[in-house]
């Protein structure tokens, strides 16, 4: 339970932090579904295996994509953002640029 309270508070941070660029946060709904988890199953390492460094930290190239502890619909930008169990942070899928990247 704590996990999942942890989660939820992890996504209205990123959402606020989302919205602090200079519009009001205002509507922004929350909708937590739950996706395969993988997270602990295919070990601490798959970011490391799987994922592309760079100066944000991490964002997993192309779509297929199953370690996801969790996803949450943000209303703002109509899109899902996932949970990453072992960075412990909510990442969006980009279309344009073919990948997962941190929604800081």
């Amino acid at each position: 339970m704590r996990k999942v309270l942890f989660g939820a508070a992890v996504a209205v941070a990123c959402l606020v932090g989302l919205g602090a660029a200079g519009e009001a946060n205002a509507g922004t709904v929350v909708k937590k579904t739950v996706v395969k988890r993988y997270g602990h199953d295919r070990g601490h390492n798959y970011y490391r295996e799987h994922g592309v460094k760079y100066n944000g930290g991490y964002y997993f190239s192309g779509r297929n994509h199953d370690h996801w502890g969790h996803r949450v619909w943000d209303s703002r930008h109509h899109r899902y953002q996932y949970w990453e169990p072992t960075l412990r942070v909510y990442y969006y899928y980009d279309g344009g640029r073919g990948g997962y990247y941190p929604c800081d």
